[in-house]
């Protein structure tokens, strides 16, 4: 009795010496969608899609396990809470306010639509009379371009084709967009002047003398060559008589 006591003593110690740790990571924190075909798994092997959620929203991480989270998206407030697994490197972390981090979207049937709760099924589970409003949660794009929303009816959720939709359009989240880095504009170089330095600058004032004083020479000398062919030297001439040749 005494040893069973004394052990049970010990395991206590232990236990509150080493408190086991919980397995979910803060629970109060939340990641931006930063991709708008970010993938929402419902394993964390990420085999089994679900549909992309909306971009620019946040998810709450429920465990951080690495390359993956396992995560919360909506609460109940706008559409019934799901929990499933995603890609860290399509999520951010910011310090904006989250007072309400899910986009809250409802949409409506244009027509009598067809419900999937797989889009493996051929056949649809039920039929969703005309304007029947359905709680958003993503979409879905198949291969052969069409698009399917993942939705939520009467506590159902499942595909509906956005043929059977009325349009819509789901804004970004209010919060600045931080995760985006704004590409910096470059600016187009103007061409510099050729700006003569200061010894080519003297260099250049000398030639022009030269040149001005050579130009100068060259005008001179055509006024002394036009003077002295208008105005000729006279020459000496001595007059000889007939006594002067005996």
């Amino acid at each position: 009795m005494k040893k069973i006591l004394i052990f049970t003593i010990l395991i206590s110690v232990v236990i509150h010496t080493f408190p086991i740790r919980q397995a979910y990571a803060d629970t109060n924190k939340y990641l931006r969608i930063t991709d708008e075909t970010a993938g929402f798994y419902s394993n964390q092997s990420m085999t089994d899609f679900i549909c992309c959620l909306p971009y620019t929203y946040y998810v709450k991480v429920l465990e951080d396990l690495g390359d993956v989270c396992h995560v919360q998206c909506y609460d109940g407030t706008g559409a019934p809470a799901l929990d499933g697994y995603m890609n860290k490197s399509d999520l951010f972390s910011d310090d904006l306010d989250k007072s309400s981090p899910y986009c809250v979207k409802k949409i409506k049937t244009s027509t009598t639509t067809p419900f999937y709760t797989s889009l493996n099924s051929n056949e649809p589970t039920m039929h969703i009379f005309k304007d029947r409003e359905l709680n958003y949660y993503g979409f879905v794009l198949n291969p052969n371009g069409s698009i399917y929303y993942f939705v939520n009816y009467n506590g159902k959720a499942g595909y509906v084709n956005e043929e059977f939709i009325t349009p819509f359009t789901i804004n970004n989240h209010p919060n600045p967009l931080s995760f985006i880095i704004p590409e910096v504009e470059q600016e187009t170089p103007t061409p510099e002047e050729n700006v003569p330095e200061k010894e080519d600058t003297e260099i250049m004032t000398e030639q022009n003398i030269i040149r001005m004083v050579v130009i100068l020479l060259i005008i001179i000398a055509g006024f002394i060559a036009v003077f002295i062919s208008r105005n000729p030297k006279k020459r000496n001439y001595t007059e000889y008589t007939d006594s002067d040749e005996e």
